[in-house]
């Protein structure tokens, strides 16, 4: 086992995975990164019992680009797989605290806003129904006042993001995190 109860573990994507700098950005929390590219939710699912070996008190979790990709995806699945992660993780330990963060809007996958819209909706509804889940909007710190995705937060595939995209990120995450700060 590798114990780390003060510690956030954050699980996803490419995405997550692509983080530089988390540890700084979301200091003075320690940072467990554990984002594996190309992953869903599913996969997660799969590898909880991996994850749980950390016995972090907070996980901070991005999914659903890749989960929500083809025109075939559907968001209940996706937030099915949320559901089961988390009865997995609260079987193991009831007090853990876990943040979705919503799925992003991007460039490349924009024809797939609306279902990533909809499973938000989605997910954020099934947070609001127990004290130990949180919903982290990342998307509307993303779009631009037209309603579309920022160009200039993007790497040249316009689906992950540079350095911009992710202060955005660690702003929005940390207020999430570290709610007291700046009051």
């Amino acid at each position: 086992k590798v114990p780390v109860r003060d510690g956030v573990l954050c699980v996803g994507s490419s995405s997550m995975r692509g983080w530089a700098g988390i540890e700084e950005d979301l200091a003075p929390l320690k940072v467990i990164q554990r984002g594996f590219g190309g992953s869903t939710m599913g996969q997660v699912l799969l590898f909880s019992d991996f994850f749980l070996r950390y016995e972090a008190g907070t996980i901070l979790v991005y999914e659903g680009d890749n989960d929500l990709v083809s025109a075939t995806s559907k968001p209940e699945v996706f937030v099915d797989h949320c559901k089961a992660f988390c009865a997995a993780v609260f079987e193991k330990r009831s007090d853990t605290k876990i943040y979705f963060m919503s799925v992003k809007p991007s460039i490349k996958r924009w024809h797939r806003w609306p279902s990533f819209c909809e499973a938000n909706t989605m997910l954020r509804e099934f947070c609001e129904t127990d004290s130990r889940l949180a919903f982290i909007d990342v998307g509307k710190g993303m779009l631009g006042e037209d309603g579309k995705p920022l160009p200039g937060i993007f790497t040249k595939d316009n689906l992950h993001m540079n350095r911009k995209g992710y202060e955005i990120w660690r702003d929005i995450v940390r207020a999430a995190l570290i709610p007291a700060e700046g009051k």
